[in-house]
């Protein structure tokens, strides 16, 4: 199942901003979590990814290099979010479909 759909172009930098809320809109606190991504071999331990947090707004942001999407192929992925709360809880927040296209400036 994919939440969420983006398309770019092949060695643009890639931004994800996420907003978590509950069922009456309130900011789900991110303190103390542990937020995972995973797209291709990409992931948190990729170097050129970060995650720019703020914790009390349940909000933050991925962003992945553009040399980290220059080196995939022109084509489709998939790619999830998962977020483990402080209390233990394991979510997966977003699952996602990239649309890599060729980008005709070189």
């Amino acid at each position: 199942m994919v939440d969420y759909t983006q398309d770019i172009y092949h060695g643009n930098t890639l931004v994800i901003p996420v907003e978590l809320t509950d069922d009456e809109g309130n900011p789900i606190s991110l303190s103390g979590a542990t937020i995972e991504f995973a797209l291709d071999d990409i992931t948190e331990a990729t170097t050129g990814y970060n995650i720019i947090r703020n914790d009390a707004n349940g909000t933050f942001t991925i962003t992945v290099d553009e040399s980290l999407i220059e080196a995939l192929d022109v084509h489709h992925y998939l790619f999830s979010i998962r977020v483990t709360y402080a209390s233990g809880i394991v979510a997966t927040v977003l699952n996602g479909l990239l649309r890599i296209y060729d980008d005709q400036i070189n």
